[in-house]
């Protein structure tokens, strides 16, 4: 288990993902004052939660009412800035939370791992998941239940265990950059994107 948790590499809908690149044109395109850009990256981010969802049901709604909302008036740029700050800010959040459980329970501080626990289920309630879990992929929530069971009960290595599963889902997220955007490098992609998966 790596001592910064699953998102030591900051990867962000997997690395050099096409949704990673669309999420980062966004905020590019918003910062810039691009309007037609923001849409155009909005509309494909749409499309690729409509082909491969994966439990992001919550997000896509929110996308899709926002780049519905783009299409209509250029006034709406502040509520596309809006959505952008609120989903960035959450998953930066809840990367570094989720960084600091993966340290305490290497370490074995069980009661900062408690803590950690319950800072996670307090963003997942401000968050942006219809279900108020800090994530919506059905398999992170089961392993996410499984550590703090596990540290419930004294058990240190389930807990770990748990976590250990939970770091997995996260590997398996990560795919080839697209061709389409093939300016970002995988390392660069590594080194600097933020984990915005489920």
């Amino acid at each position: 288990m790596g001592q910064g948790g699953p998102f030591a590499n900051g990867d962000a809908f997997g690395a050099g993902s096409a949704r990673e690149q669309d999420f980062t044109a966004i905020g590019q395109a918003l910062q810039s004052g691009n309007l037609s850009a923001a849409q155009q990256a909005f509309a494909e981010l749409q499309s690729s939660f409509k082909n491969g969802g994966g439990g992001n049901d919550s997000i896509a709604s929110a996308v899709s009412a926002a780049a519905s909302a783009a299409t209509q008036t250029a006034a709406s740029t502040s509520s596309i800035q809006s959505l952008y700050g609120q989903l960035k800010n959450f998953y930066q959040q809840r990367n570094a939370d989720v960084s600091q459980l993966g340290q305490d329970l290497t370490s074995g501080n069980t009661a900062s791992a408690v803590q950690d626990l319950a800072t996670l289920q307090s963003l997942g309630q401000s968050g942006p998941f219809k279900s108020g879990n800090p994530f919506d992929n059905k398999q992170r929530e089961t392993d996410f239940a499984a550590i703090g069971q596990a540290l419930q009960s004294g058990d240190l290595a389930g807990a770990q265990q748990a976590f250990a599963t939970l770091e997995a889902t996260f590997q398996k997220q990560q795919t080839p950059p697209s061709t389409h955007h093939s300016q970002a490098s995988s390392s660069a992609g590594q080194s600097s994107a933020l984990d915005t998966t489920a």
